[in-house]
């Protein structure tokens, strides 16, 4: 888990910044806040922090002061700047000072929030307590099964008496996309980095799932969320395989690993759905399924309208967590064709699932994503907020964002700030502008950001698309 302090003069940008952290996903905990450098530095000798979220002007000292008397503390945290616009020298001071990364405080979210410090954390390592009790940092040992679930439990059953106090967990991965060999590279990634573990069982689910049965050292207080959370992360920045993991408690009856393995793969149907994909899913939040199916029941059957019937019946699955199984089971009984039912059953995710029931001239998102679509396009360069499209659509904004990215598979930001770069993109290449020129042009103002997002989006600086 990751301690994180928030420091800045301004109370309510400590607590805008706070409120946009997930602290309950296991990740990330409080470490405390701070109104400037001194207090800072004092907070950092009394408690553990890993990362400092911290503003450039401050009275008494200021950030760049800050960052640099961290470096004669021992195990400095990783900082992160908050700026404002024309801040820009500062920002470049420090980076160079050893900062890691700068953030606008007029455009964070908590979106941008949550992707910057999982791209820093990913930079970290694995968070404080996965590290075994004697220290050593030697690669994990990984126990391969290749005969599916009967042989995890086989093997599993042959643990060593001085494995006796260890307790387990059990995760199941599974990608929203094509992927070679998922197994493979979980294995990979958990030798690299849960030291915590004694020794992690890895075996190839029936639909392709990588399962990790994983004993941790005795004594080491590690929760599995946190492990998942590192493996996704992991693979997502470095491998650039996007993801999900179900996991289960630590467990210390190991008579409960078969119970417990097939609990897991069955919550693990849940990333057939785009909200759940790439996400972190604890089987505690899913035993009440059976109630929750049987409640399906006294929903709306498929109409006449059958596309926006289809559509209403798999938002509320997916927001209800009913099983996909069920899901597809109670469609294709509708469906007056066979052809059409064996799709529907065979559908690997919702998109899958829904794509069948649109007509070609018909539109390729329900209306309310297609009207803010529409209007981003019609305002390419006015600074619009997710709260002004949620009043234009009549909905909130955690809900519009949600349905937003299940239908295009981007976040409202992602999905504005791609616009933007690929516009930047046509104008660099007619090689008639300045970087800077087009930055602002496209209604990114701040130089730093714009190179940072252009990166990112194509891989290659904005002066390699400059012809001659």
């Amino acid at each position: 888990m990751y301690h994180i302090a928030i420091v800045d003069d301004e109370q309510i940008v400590k607590l805008a910044v706070k409120s946009m952290i997930d602290w309950n996903s296991g990740e990330y905990e409080l470490a405390g806040t701070a109104s400037d450098g001194l207090a800072a530095l004092q907070l950092v000798d009394r408690t553990s922090v890993d990362i400092m979220i911290t503003d450039l002007k401050m009275p008494r000292m200021d950030g760049l002061e800050l960052i640099a008397a961290l470096k004669d503390r021992p195990s400095p945290p990783a900082v992160l700047v908050l700026s404002n616009h024309g801040d820009f020298g500062l920002v470049r001071e420090a980076l160079r000072q050893g900062a890691k990364d700068y953030l606008l405080k007029t455009d964070i979210s908590p979106e941008i929030l949550g992707q910057s410090l999982s791209e820093l954390t990913a930079t970290l390592g694995r968070p404080k307590g996965m590290d075994p009790p004697n220290g050593n940092c030697d690669a994990v040992s990984l126990v391969l099964v290749d005969d599916g679930l009967p042989g995890l439990e086989a093997r599993f059953a042959e643990v060593r008496s001085d494995e006796a106090d260890c307790r387990f967990t059990v995760l199941v991965a599974k990608s929203s996309g094509p992927v070679d060999d998922l197994a493979g590279l979980v294995g990979t990634l958990a030798e690299q980095g849960l030291k915590a573990c004694r020794r992690c069982f890895l075996a190839r689910g029936p639909e392709g799932e990588g399962i990790l049965v994983a004993l941790v050292h005795p004594g080491i207080e590690v929760a599995p969320q946190t492990m998942a959370a590192w493996l996704v992360d992991q693979g997502r920045m470095y491998y650039d395989c996007e993801f999900g993991i179900v996991h289960a408690p630590l467990i210390a009856d190991r008579s409960r690993l078969k119970s417990t393995l097939l609990e897991v793969l069955r919550v693990s149907g849940q990333f057939f759905y785009a909200k759940c994909q790439g996400k972190v899913l604890s089987v505690g939040d899913y035993r009440d399924q059976s109630d929750r199916e049987l409640l399906l029941r006294s929903r709306p059957k498929v109409g006449t309208n059958l596309a926006d019937s289809v559509r209403i019946l798999v938002e509320w699955c997916a927001e209800h967590r009913v099983s996909p199984k069920f899901l597809k089971r109670e469609i294709s009984a509708a469906l007056p064709t066979p052809a059409l039912a064996e799709a529907v059953l065979a559908a690997p995710s919702d998109r899958d699932l829904l794509g069948l029931f649109t007509t070609p001239d018909g539109p390729r998102y329900r209306s309310e994503v297609q009207a803010i679509i529409e209007y981003l396009a019609a305002h390419p360069n006015e600074k619009v907020s997710v709260a002004r499209l949620a009043q234009l659509v009549r909905m909130s904004e955690s809900y519009l964002c949600t349905i937003f990215k299940d239908q295009t598979g981007k976040s409202i930001i992602n999905f504005i700030n791609d616009d933007k770069l690929d516009r930047a993109r046509e104008l660099l290449s007619t090689g008639k502008y300045l970087i800077k020129e087009v930055a602002i042009a496209v209604g990114i103002e701040d130089p730093f950001y714009f190179n940072r997002l252009f990166k990112r989006r194509f891989g290659k600086a904005p002066s390699e698309f400059i012809p001659g």
